[in-house]
């Protein structure tokens, strides 16, 4: 019954984790951060492509003999890979992010786990011990913290019974 994993916790779990951020201020953090470094690397290379194309590509028209519509088609054909590098930048960013969020969420779920049997074992809830998914990123700490939780136990037992003796 007070078990982490708990046929009534294990639903509620579920759905938390599929549908919305565990740890919110963690995982926002860390999206942002990622969507940030998309951005300026996608600012850079616009600005590298903006250098290439409208710099270098100007003084190329001026020197030049080709004809008008010879230098409509390299036009058109550079404002078309502009637009198809805009759409690799934009697939880009939404795969960060979604690489992002599932990364997060193998650090964060763990980590609410941890610190929801804490809580609950510090209000009173002595049963309860943590169990983390296999894969989790933190799953060596799940040994070691249910093991500090027995110590703990086993210690305040002790201290109980030597309590008992000395009142008897």
């Amino acid at each position: 019954m007070g078990n982490f994993g708990s046929e009534d916790d294990k639903g509620i779990e579920q759905r938390k984790s599929k549908f919305g951020f565990v740890l919110p201020r963690l995982q926002i953090k860390f999206l942002i951060l990622l969507f940030l470094t998309s951005v300026g690397l996608i600012t850079i290379t616009y600005f590298l492509l903006d250098y290439m194309y409208y710099h270098q590509l100007q003084d190329f028209i001026e020197n030049t003999t080709l004809s008008q519509d010879e230098l409509k088609k390299i036009t058109d054909s550079l404002n078309l890979f502009v637009g198809y590098w805009a759409l690799i930048c934009a697939l880009f960013s939404v795969m960060m992010l979604s690489f992002g969020l599932f990364f997060t969420r193998r650090i964060a779920g763990p980590l609410y786990h941890i610190s929801k049997a804490l809580h609950e074992y510090f209000e009173g809830n002595t049963d309860r011990r943590i169990r983390l998914r296999k894969g989790d990123e933190l799953i060596h700490f799940e040994s070691l913290i249910n093991r500090l939780i027995d110590s703990i136990e086993k210690n305040n037992l002790t201290k109980h019974i030597e309590d008992k003796k000395k009142s008897s």
